[in-house]
């Protein structure tokens, strides 16, 4: 028997080690998916990461294609998305793209690159004019518009110019960066451009070169000498936005490139975890094997013999139920012990109750120790009978149930030489049984002498609890007495801090109010003269005890207040200069024009009525300004009433004003008015209807010559003029013969038309007028 309990022994060993090492090995794997998770964490924050960078690109790089999108048309930005899907689904090589993605420059030369270019910045690079008819045949099939292409095989811009050796200027094809082969492109639209420091350095430049100047601000002077230019919004700029969308375009790339990365990682990952939590499932699958099969040898190793008589078993709960029972009320009264004890004695006790107090602490903690002494071999006590109960339930019973069942099984021939073997091993179990019951004994024994010993300690401590409860009443009441006087010295309190408000809100007072005469006063004393001072003080109730934080406040108002009214005074003074200054140039722009006008009406009335002499005359009121405003224009016009207009006619020598004047004279003056003012303020159109109907033939022929040098764009002195359009309809030859286009109306069935007719036709219409109008008159 001992043999096979050796040999179970080993097996039972060998599965414990078996066990053991899957566990460690499952311990390593879990530490190793453990490591494996934290990383797919880490790679999984980092796609997110990155995955947030890329939507944060895409949505800037939507905002710059749409201010891109904005800066053009809508039917041209279509068109060229067009060009980029055909020429990506079609496969077709050669398209470089539109001029504003093919270059780079520095942001400071955006604006004039932009003013150079304009929308030639749109237009599409390709190599061949082939591949721009294919691009143009698509695009007309798919009705998306049309496109401006630029095809480097036919474009031929000529030698760049000379440009002008200046620190001043900068030829604006020098600062673009682009690709060799796309120069013809660049130069075709840029080399006639440059960039100049200002308007002065332009306007000069572009007079000797022949070259369109552009400031950095955008203000153009072209070849021609025309100015253009004015506010330009930087942030509408179609070169920071093509910047911005070759940028961002590059970050959504790379963030795209570093996300597909991070997913390869994470799937790689993914992979080592599903393969770590394979062989992890194996070593637990294998370790519960191991364990199961360790439980199985466990359970089937010899058991024990028979239980114990059963008066002994019975003796036994019953010993250890009481010695339960016993030491779990101990614990409780330890702990309510405990707890009392742990309550604060006051200190409020005579040397004898403190010495006495002192003398039972100290008996106690005697006894809490023997308690704690008894309550430790109690323990031992249950824990040895535990360990018997256990060996021999779990062994030597089980052992005798085996030894009867292989007694049973024995044939007839080997009963004989079993039995004694199996007496012996009976015998050695029935001699340690009555061991085992002999320490059980024992310690049941040992649990009685522990509880006689609890229950003197009880005792003891039923006493101290007495006396504990006797020194709870003494210091309870040391208590009552110690919160009546708190609640005294906060009543005192309160009212120090009342009458100290008091004394606060007296304001200041006299030197010898703190003084030390009434350190010696008593209590009563003290009483009587606060009663004194609260008479004094009621016949004082209506005084204002505010007025100097009243003072005070008023006074800092008023501050305010003539701060306030400083600025107010200084910004009306700034408001006055300025309505007089707009006043005066008001006053100066009015005789200004007055003056224009006037001095034009006079050469106007000399070139139509030859020989005869006009003028504008201002009206005054008759009062005379002050002599010391009588040189300021708003004095003078404070005395016109009016204009009146006075014209002397050939062969006269009377001068006459409007009222005296006949219809034709009239209307002769009313239109040298008119091109008097028109040479002030040129408008760029005029419409008469019929303004010589009034007219002799001499002054018809005065005013078409005048109409004619009106509406040339060469002045007298040979210098460019804004050119004016007149329009006319006359019944008149006089007119026909200066005029540039001409247009006949008839009417016809109730219905007028018009049609374009030549100066001959013109003179034959006005000629057949003219002779019905005679032939109805005779």
């Amino acid at each position: 028997s001992s043999a096979f309990a050796a040999a179970a022994a080993e097996k039972l060993k060998a599965l414990k080690q078996e066990e053991e090492s899957a566990r460690r090995a499952a311990t390593q794997l879990s530490q190793q998916r453990d490591k494996l998770t934290e990383k797919r964490k880490s790679l999984w924050r980092d796609e997110q990461k990155e995955t947030e960078k890329l939507h944060a690109a895409q949505d800037d790089l939507g905002k710059a294609q749409r201010t891109l999108q904005h800066s053009m048309s809508r039917s041209q930005w279509e068109a060229v998305q067009a060009v980029k899907r055909i020429a990506r689904e079609k496969g077709i090589r050669g398209v470089e793209g539109m001029l504003i993605e093919l270059f780079e420059v520095d942001d400071k030369f955006f604006t004039a690159v932009e003013v150079a270019a304009s929308n030639q910045l749109f237009q599409v690079v390709v190599d061949t004019d082939e591949t721009a008819a294919v691009l143009l045949r698509e695009l007309q099939r798919a009705n998306a518009g049309r496109v401006t292409f630029m095809p480097l095989n036919r474009l031929r811009p000529g030698p760049d110019p000379a440009y002008p050796q200046s620190d001043d200027v900068i030829p604006i094809i020098s600062r673009l960066k682009f690709a060799e082969h796309l120069r013809p492109a660049f130069v075709q639209v840029f080399r006639k451009s440059l960039v100049v420091r200002n308007l002065e350095v332009g306007s000069r430049f572009s007079k000797s070169h022949d070259l369109d100047c552009i400031t950095l601000e955008g203000d153009q002077v072209n070849r021609k000498g025309a100015l253009s230019g004015g506010y330009v919004d930087l942030r509408r700029s179609r070169l920071r936005a093509q910047t911005e969308i070759a940028k961002l375009g590059e970050m959504c790339v790379a963030a795209e490139a570093s996300i597909a990365k991070l997913r390869r990682e994470i799937e790689q990952v993914d992979d080592e975890v599903t393969r770590v939590m394979g062989e992890l499932k194996k070593q637990e699958a294998a370790q519960h094997r191991a364990a199961v099969a360790a439980e199985q040898e466990r359970l089937e190793l010899p058991t024990s013999t028979a239980r114990s008589e059963h008066a002994v078993g019975a003796q036994k709960d019953k010993t250890q139920a009481a010695l339960r029972a016993a030491a779990e009320a101990d614990r409780q009264r330890i702990k309510t012990l405990e707890q009392e004890l742990a309550t604060d004695f006051s200190e409020d006790l005579t040397a004898e109750e403190s010495a006495q107090l002192d003398q039972l602490q100290t008996e106690k903690r005697d006894l809490q120790k023997q308690l704690s002494a008894a309550q430790r071999e109690s323990n031992k006590a249950r824990q040895l009978q535990a360990t018997l109960e256990t060996e021999l339930r779990e062994n030597w019973q089980r052992r005798q149930k085996e030894l009867q069942e292989r007694l049973e099984e024995l044939s007839e021939q080997d009963s004989a030489n079993v039995h004694d073997s199996a007496d012996e091993a009976l015998a050695a179990v029935q001699s340690e049984l009555r061991q085992k019951v002999t320490q059980l004994e024992e310690a049941a024994r040992r649990a009685d002498e522990l509880r006689m010993q609890e229950r003197t300690l009880q005792a003891t401590i039923d006493e101290l609890k007495s006396q504990l409860s006797n020194f709870r009443q003494q210091q309870a009441d040391k208590a009552k007495e110690l919160d009546r006087l708190l609640s005294r010295r906060a009543m005192l309190q309160q009212k120090q801090a009342e009458f100290a408000d008091c004394i606060r809100k007296l304001g200041a007072l006299p030197r010898d109010a703190f003084g030390d005469s009434r350190k010696d006063m008593g209590s009563k004393q003290l009483m009587a003269e606060i009663d004194h001072c609260h008479k004094e003080l009621q016949k004082l109730g209506h005084v204002n005890k505010k007025a100097l934080d009243q003072f005070a406040n008023f006074n800092e108002q008023r501050e305010r207040l003539l701060e306030r009214q400083a600025e107010l005074d200084e910004a009306e003074e700034s408001i006055r200069a300025l309505i007089d200054h707009l006043d005066t140039k008001k006053d100066e722009a009015l005789e200004r024009t007055f003056k224009g006008v006037a001095k034009h009406f006079a050469e106007v009335f000399r070139e139509l009525v030859p020989g005869g002499t006009g003028k504008l005359v201002m009206k005054t009121d008759g009062t005379r300004a002050p002599e010391s405003a009588a040189n300021s224009a708003a004095a003078r016009i404070a005395t016109y009433s009016g204009i009146s207009i006075k014209v002397q006619f050939v062969g006269g020598a009377d001068t006459y004003t409007m009222q005296q004047l006949s219809g034709g004279q009239k209307t002769m003056v009313a239109l040298c008015l008119i091109f008097a003012i028109q040479r002030c303020d040129p408008a760029p159109f005029y419409l008469f209807d019929e303004i010589d109907a009034n007219l002799d033939a001499a002054h018809r022929a005065s005013l078409a010559k005048m109409i004619a040098r009106q509406a040339s764009e060469m002045d007298e002195s040979g210098e460019e003029r804004p050119a004016t359009q007149f329009v006319t309809t006359t019944f008149r030859p006089e007119l026909i013969h200066s005029g540039d286009k001409f247009y006949g109306v008839t009417h016809r069935g109730k219905a007028s038309t018009i049609r374009t007719i030549d100066k001959a036709e013109a003179l034959r219409i006005i000629t057949e007028d003219q002779s019905r109008l005679r032939q109805h008159a005779a």
